[in-house]
Parts: structure tokens; C-alpha cells; sequence
């Protein structure tokens, strides 16, 4: 939960301070957003090493060999997701100038539906296990409220002015 707990501080931040300066926060978060990614390799790489999201046995060609047989890491599938798509997907959108929002829109719905799916793998066996409710992590709502937030910027964006 501590990295949607981040981008719900990160996002309260920038509405205060921009709602104070009655300018649009989107250029800045559009910024923001894509140097998340970069660093968020690196976060997810130190993930994968000391494997900190061990997710449920599985015999999956990725899984990670513990004590107690292999279990998927979804830590290593999110550092490969954010490898393979998300940081392609920062270069495509910096190749030319974009309506303001449209990295976070878009960067918002690659990430959101992965991590809701990828979030079912989490291990409900061990200590410490994420609690559910209404049979979901409370990550797997930020998800949905993140989907939310980049649906409503593309109806933004691409609403004639």
C-alpha cells in the first residue's frame, strides 16, 4: 500500500499548491510522472533482490525458488513490466509535444490494470499477508481509483476547447 500512499501524498501536494497558484497542475505532474517511472526501476529492482512481495506458489517458469517450494515474485514482474512498457512508453510520449495530462493519463492506465491483476498472485499463506476486502487488497482499489483518474484526464484531454 506505501506506493499508493505516495501518489495519493504526491497528488494532494500538487492540488494544494497549484489550487493556491490557480495554475494546472498537469505539466508539472506530466513531468513527475515519467521520472517516477525511471525511478521506479530502480524500487522495483531492490524489490526483486530481497524479495519483497512474495506471491503465491506457483510452478510458473518465473517463479522464484523459496524454503518452502516457488512462489511467483511480484516484485521481478513488475520491475519486467516496467522494463518492457512503461519506460518505452515515456519515450513515445516525450517524441513530440502532448496536451498537458497525457503522461499521467496514459501511464496511469498502462500501470493500473497490471498491478489490479497482478495483485490476485499475492500470497494469502504466510504471515503478514495483505487483508482483503470485499475480496480485494486495498492496492487493488487505488488500481481502480487510479484507472479512474487516467479516464477522466483522457475525457479531458480530448474534449474540444
Amino acid at each position: 500500500m506505501s506506493s499508493f500512499g505516495g501518489f495519493a501524498g504526491a497528488l494532494l501536494g500538487l492540488t494544494v499548491y497549484y489550487a493556491r497558484s490557480r495554475r494546472s497542475w498537469l505539466p508539472t505532474a506530466d513531468i513527475l510522472v515519467q521520472a517516477l517511472v525511471i525511478g521506479w526501476v530502480f524500487g522495483r529492482l531492490g524489490c526483486t533482490l530481497v524479495h519483497d512481495h512474495i506471491g503465491r506458489p506457483s510452478d510458473f517458469p518465473l517463479a522464484i525458488r523459496f524454503p518452502d517450494g516457488p512462489r511467483h515474485d511480484l516484485g521481478l514482474y513488475e520491475l519486467l513490466y516496467t522494463i518492457a512498457v512503461l519506460v518505452p512508453a515515456v519515450f513515445i510520449l516525450n517524441r513530440r509535444p502532448r496536451p498537458p495530462g497525457t503522461s499521467v493519463a496514459v501511464l496511469a492506465l498502462l500501470y493500473a490494470p497490471v498491478r489490479f491483476m497482478l495483485d490476485f498472485l499475492r500470497q494469502t499463506d504466510l504471515p503478514g499477508a495483505d487483508p482483503r476486502y470485499l475480496g480485494l487488497t486495498m492496492a487493488q482499489y487505488g488500481c481502480i481509483v487510479l484507472a479512474g483518474i487516467g479516464l477522466a484526464l483522457l475525457v479531458r484531454i480530448r474534449r474540444p476547447a
